[in-house]
């Protein structure tokens, strides 16, 4: 069916006009299906504590379909895609972007924008291009009356995928504006103020370049990202763990393993450093490993475990949700090296999910656990098996889904310090395998609902001591965080 869209694809886009009328069936499609998976698999739709949840499907399908007609290109359907998908504030509903086709044309202003200190900034102008351009650190204004403030939230906001970190969800939606993803944003002339105090109003043109040309322009623009680099090293008394991602299969998988066997073994550090700048997440049972790699774990008495509040999770029982595990344990047995941890956990989970859903239930309770506050651990002394010194973690607004699950892990420990910049955050809903559209872009979707998590829906962590990591690279980033250590020891 893919090959088939494509086909049509190639044949539609010597017209504009067909072109139109293809990407808004294929969205009319896509939605149809998000909407259907959405209704019979997401545990918000059976959440009797979101009781709105259904409306909020009903609304944001309503409103997307009013779109359709507006859509004209693969970015306007991707727009309203993820529209219909943000409206549930919720960063692990989301559609991927895998079916654009390098070398196909963009729709472009020929310009960027940056977001500083609530300022729309302009950052950035395509090579080559021909015609007007605002200038270089002007601020935009508004357009054709709209002002800049109302483009970003109202314009620009809704047609990205949803995260929960304010300022890069705003610094990633100003983005926006150099590729036409809203079908609404069809101005006609921009308003924008420069340094001087002049005003100067420019039109507005939107343009088809070649996306090859376009990318190698855009990913210029994007700020650098300096991620943790994976792997440890001890010095001087402080092991410092870099850990990038939770997403681990192959040669990354297998480093790993063998960095865990050696953690197992390694002696003579005094304090430790989780540097997980970068991570996205993954799977939260890597996080587990390497803290009882380091630590041996949290040791607690049965009657210890009984006195502390329990967080469970509850797994909404669907054949969607046993269509995405079996997905899962087909994906894991395909790759030797991934089974093991997870393959155990997906297979338990099948087989409990199929017995209660034999017995009629529509909720199944696993992951289970005490939670881990660290109030509660200093007040019954509950600490670490094997390790008395000071963790340290350390984390920039990438930190989502696994990551923060690990940082949660870290903050309640007794002796840990949370130290560089406020995380993302999850919602209440985890674990969301993908589903493939029509179109072959990817949905991914939640299969599980969190009960009495410490951390809030939505609620980022916040740092013990806020440093600010942008533009450092990574001896500058060590030297400050060594400084914390020292100030600490003193």
């Amino acid at each position: 069916m893919i090959y088939l869209f494509w086909v049509c694809l190639l044949v539609a886009t010597s017209s504009s006009a067909k072109s139109s009328e293809l990407w808004q069936s294929v969205l009319k499609q896509d939605l149809d299906a998000a909407y259907a998976y959405i209704k019979a698999g997401h545990p918000g739709y059976i959440d009797e504590q979101n009781p709105q949840f259904p409306d909020l499907l009903a609304h944001q399908y309503s409103r997307a379909g009013m779109l359709i007609p507006q859509v004209v290109d693969y970015d306007t359907y991707l727009g309203v895609m993820r529209y219909f998908l943000n409206g549930f504030r919720d960063a692990h509903l989301n559609i991927s972007d895998d079916i654009r086709r390098i070398g196909n044309n963009i729709v472009t202003a020929g310009f960027s924008l940056g977001y500083d200190q609530g300022k729309l900034m302009v950052t950035s102008h395509m090579p080559g291009w021909n015609g007007l351009l605002p200038g270089l650190g002007d601020e935009l204004l508004a357009c054709d009356g709209v002002g800049a403030q109302d483009i970003l939230l109202n314009y620009l906001v809704p047609y990205q995928n949803f995260t929960a970190n304010p300022g890069r969800a705003l610094g990633a939606a100003v983005k926006g504006f150099s590729l036409r993803t809203s079908p609404e944003m069809n101005f006609e002339n921009c308003t924008f103020g420069s340094e001087s105090g002049a005003s100067n109003t420019v039109a507005f043109q939107q343009r088809s370049v070649s996306s090859n040309d376009f990318f190698d322009w855009y990913v210029s623009t994007l700020p650098q990202s300096n991620r943790a680099s994976s792997g440890y090293e001890l010095k001087d008394g402080v092991l410092w763990i870099g850990l990038p991602s939770f997403t681990l299969e192959g040669a990354k998988l297998a480093r790993f393993n063998a960095m865990i066997e050696e953690l197992v073994e390694l002696e003579g550090f005094q304090s430790v450093v989780f540097d997980v700048r970068g991570n996205k997440g993954g799977s939260s049972l890597f996080g587990e490993a390497i803290f009882t790699a380091v630590t041996g774990g949290i040791e607690m008495t049965e009657a210890q475990r009984s006195q502390l509040p329990m967080a469970y999770a509850q797994w909404r029982i669907s054949d969607y949700s046993l269509d995405r595990i079996n997905d899962m344990l087909s994906r894991l047995s395909e790759d030797p090296g991934r089974e093991g941890l997870q393959a155990d956990y997906f297979s338990k989970l099948k087989t409990a999910m199929l017995e209660a859903k034999q017995a009629g239930r529509t909720w199944l309770v696993y992951n289970s656990n005490a939670r881990w506050n660290l109030q509660d651990f200093e007040r019954m002394n509950i600490a670490p098996r094997n390790f008395k010194g000071a963790l340290v973690l350390l984390t920039d607004g990438a930190c989502v889904s696994a990551c923060l699950d690990f940082a949660d892990m870290i903050r309640a420990t007794p002796g840990s310090l949370h130290v560089g910049e406020t995380t993302a955050a999850d919602s209440l809903y985890m674990s969301a395998p993908t589903v493939v559209l029509p179109s072959g872009n990817r949905l991914q979707m939640p299969l599980k609902v969190w009960r009495n998590r410490l951390r809030g829906n939505n609620e980022p962590l916040v740092p013990d001591i806020y440093l600010d990591l942008s533009g450092l690279d990574s001896g500058s980033v060590r030297r400050k965080v060594f400084a914390v250590i020292n100030r600490k020891a003193d």
